[in-house]
């Protein structure tokens, strides 16, 4: 017999047992409650779900619950995981300047520039051009992630990826350190950094025309 259901097959009883009482609710009900949950902080309480319709089925537990709304939570942004990606593949393919790939490579996963890691985790492999790869699965992710690097690097360094990927005397683990820090700090707060900025600045105009992300 379902270990869910009442031993007399009768629809299973909302009164909780507990911290980890299984209350009978809906499946729809309960993912409803996930999304509210995740939207801020977890809060588990020892009683039934508000508005918790009595269904014969799904069940959760509230350790259930809470597990899966912080996991949720926990998911990462995907830029953040583009950069973060980038900065890997760097570290274990190698870096270059002046170019995407290098062009001696005779491998699938070349040594690259700091946009040339971002394509490949986009699009999962070397290409000529990535910024125009419009019709790519892959070109959002692409374009958010490389939009994103150059807003950062304005913010902190007068900079911008290519410039400063090919800056005399910088090396691979100046690349990388860029992309995870640019990967921890929220889009917003560099939005902010730029409007506060000299709006004629045709730069600064382009990066904040590009939206909020």
């Amino acid at each position: 017999m379902n270990p869910t259901q009442n031993q007399d097959n009768q629809v299973p009883d909302t009164r909780p047992t507990g911290q980890d009482g299984i209350p009978a609710a809906g499946f729809e009900v309960w993912l409803r409650q996930v999304a509210e949950a995740v939207s801020g902080p977890v809060a588990i309480e020892p009683e039934p779900f508000p508005g918790a319709v009595a269904e014969v089925g799904y069940t959760v537990t509230y350790a259930g619950l809470r597990a899966l709304a912080q996991a949720v939570a926990a998911a990462p942004d995907p830029v953040a995981q583009v950069l973060t990606s980038a900065a890997l593949y760097l570290e274990r393919h190698g870096w270059t300047q002046h170019v995407y790939y290098d062009p001696t490579a005779t491998i699938f996963t070349p040594a690259a520039d700091m946009v040339g890691a971002i394509a490949m985790v986009c699009y999962g492999g070397p290409c000529e051009a990535p910024a125009q790869h419009f019709d790519d699965p892959g070109f959002l992710d692409f374009e958010q992630a490389v939009l994103h690097l150059d807003r950062f690097l304005l913010v902190e360094y007068g900079s911008q990826a290519y410039e400063f990927n090919d800056a005399p005397g910088r090396r691979a683990e100046d690349v990388t350190a860029v992309l995870r820090k640019a990967a921890t700090v929220p889009v917003h707060e560099l939005m902010n950094a730029l409007r506060v900025a000299d709006a004629a600045d045709v730069r600064l105009a382009d990066l904040i025309g590009g939206g909020a992300g």
